[in-house]
Order: C-alpha cells, then structure tokens, then sequence
C-alpha cells in the first residue's frame, strides 16, 4: 500500500487534501487506486463534487463513470476508486508510444518489470487525476 497526501483539487490552492492509496486489483490484475479526499477542517468532500472534478475521464460503458465507490480490501473502508477496467490498454497504448519516439521501454504486464511498470503506471494515473507525486520512488 502506498499513501501520499497532496493538495486537492490541483488548480486551486490546497483546500483540502488527498489521501492516495494505491492496491492490487484482483480481477483486472492491475494496480489501482484508492483515494479519499478530505476539506482541511477534516471533513470529507462530497461526492458530487469529487465526480464534477472527474467527469472529464472517459468511460466504458455509457452510464458509468471513470471514478467508483470500492471497499478497501485491507482496511475494509469506503474509498473512491479509478477504476481500472482501462489499465492494461492504457499501458499498451503508453509503450506503443514510448517505443515509437524513445527507446524507453515500458513493460505493460505489472507481473514483469516491476518498479518501471509501477513507475509508469503512476505517471499515467498522476496525469489523470492532476497531481503530482514527490515519491523516493522516482530517483534513480
């Protein structure tokens, strides 16, 4: 698990903050992640609110959305959830991409490739959901 704190939402300065957590999905087989984002008073955002930030995402299938409520498998609490039914072509897509004008290689299975599929993994998930990370986990 993986926990980070960071201002939200991003283009405003930081009136709340987000708890990040990052787990593996069981049924996708890909990381995932889990966030709560709280007012800095120590209440929770609405809902509505965190889904009007996010209503830029595509989805799947229409009616759904991009960001879901899941239980959190080890602390068994309500988190919100990037879902991750489009993982496994986002990284497809990102290595396809990476090959064509680079010689970065991104391995897009998470079971091979370890710390440099997680890395790229969180650059894709950072971009989607406008934060940025200062994890050690980016130093060489």
């Amino acid at each position: 698990m993986l926990r980070r704190n960071e201002g939200w939402p991003p283009e405003q300065p930081a009136e709340s903050t987000m708890e990040l957590h990052v787990v593996y999905h069981p049924s996708f087989q890909v990381p995932t992640l889990l966030f709560k984002v709280f007012r800095l008073d120590g209440s929770l955002v609405p809902l509505t609110e965190i889904l009007h930030h996010f209503s830029h995402l595509p989805v799947v299938v229409p009616g759904s959305q991009a960001v879901t409520q899941a239980e959190h498998p080890i602390l068994g609490e309500p988190f919100l959830m990037l879902h991750p039914c489009q993982t496994q072509e986002s990284m497809a897509t990102m290595k396809m991409h990476n090959a064509a004008s680079s010689s970065v290689q991104t391995n897009t299975n998470p079971h091979a490739g370890g710390v440099s599929y997680l890395k790229a993994w969180l650059s894709l998930v950072e971009s989607t959901i406008g934060v940025r990370s200062s994890l050690p986990l980016w130093t060489s």
